[in-house]
């Protein structure tokens, strides 16, 4: 009995032995799963120039100077202990797009997306102190001044990136009556910005005159009609008949207000086609005009109503039906 107790006592023995082992051997195997590895990248650069990473996304942006050809670039990154990243950190590389890379270390992880932009080499353009907005991807620059502004010698000031030469250059006077070209130039390589320059109010009101500026009104009346709006819209704009004919721009005017007290015929400077035709599209674009005084009969002529039925000194009705009282000068 005593020799199968100790037998029993043995293979017992043996059973917890081999437990032992099994589970020291599976510990073995879970030793080597790491999920605490760094696969962070702490640092790119790119011809020494260091790029922006955003650890949240996993992109990298790297800026670059004008000129740089991006179809071999070597990219650097430093990595963490133990961690290797494909595309191997040294390796060529086309960046005309984004190149993905991979970061692993041990068993985790991480895909950053590394992007290279190339620094536009026109920074910075102005006119009489105003900022132009420089479109980079059409090469474009717009300039907005003041209503009136002569634009046939303007100086405008640029900034170019270091080393880039530019045609014409800065401080250079030019006439942007119409659109000038620039060209700006490092080595074989080339780029050419068309600027635009803009000479329109952004105010919405404007007072209407015969003189070529507030300051020429002699009426009485029509100057204190005029004092009292510019006190009432400091903002807004004077024109004249003369403007119009050469071209102003009224689209951004929601009310023009013409005060005429001089006679009781229109003036001449009001009738001719070109400012007939820019005051009729002005109204068909929505714009109101406002007249008073005997600039009430320019309905007539802008056909706001039947020719021939303005505003006149008629009691009753048109002739023959009304009268008319000659020699009172009404308005």
């Amino acid at each position: 009995m005593t020799r199968y107790l100790n037998q029993y006592k043995a293979f017992c023995l043996l059973v917890v032995l081999a437990l032992f082992w099994a589970g020291c051997k599976k510990d073995s195997k879970n030793a080597a799963f790491d999920v605490n590895a760094d696969v962070t990248v702490t640092g790119v650069t790119i011809n020494s120039v260091a790029g922006v990473i955003d650890q949240k996304t996993g992109t990298v942006v790297v800026n670059l100077p004008f000129g740089t050809d991006v179809t071999a670039l070597v990219p650097n990154m430093q990595l963490p202990g133990g961690a290797n990243v494909k595309p191997a950190t040294g390796t060529a590389m086309n960046f005309t797009g984004t190149v993905n890379y991979r970061v692993n270390n041990g068993n985790l992880f991480k895909d950053y997306a590394v992007m290279v932009k190339i620094i536009p080499p026109l920074s910075s353009f102005k006119i009489n102190g105003v900022q132009g907005t420089i479109d980079q991807e059409s090469k474009s620059i717009s300039v907005i001044l003041p209503d009136g502004t002569d634009l046939s010698s303007l100086t405008p000031e640029i900034q170019t990136q270091t080393g880039i030469s530019i045609s014409p250059s800065s401080g250079a006077a030019q006439d942007f009556n119409q659109p000038v070209n620039y060209t700006l130039t490092l080595g074989d390589l080339s780029a050419v910005y068309s600027v635009t320059v803009i000479s329109n109010s952004i105010n919405e009101f404007a007072f209407l005159g015969l003189a070529s500026s507030r300051a020429g009104i002699t009426n009485p009346d029509e100057k204190a009609a005029a004092d009292w709006f510019f006190t009432n819209y400091p903002a807004a704009d004077y024109i004249s008949f003369q403007s119009i004919e050469g071209g102003r721009n009224l689209s951004n005017y929601k009310v023009i207000w013409w005060h005429y007290d001089s006679a009781q015929d229109l003036p001449a400077a009001a009738l001719t086609a070109p400012v007939i035709t820019a005051l009729k599209d002005y109204r068909a674009a929505g714009g109101s005009l406002l007249l008073t005084s005997f600039a009430a009969r320019y309905v007539d002529p802008l056909g706001v109503v039947p020719a021939g039925k303005g505003p006149n000194n008629v009691f009753g009705d048109f002739p023959p039906a009304g009268f008319i009282e000659n020699g009172n000068n009404w308005g």
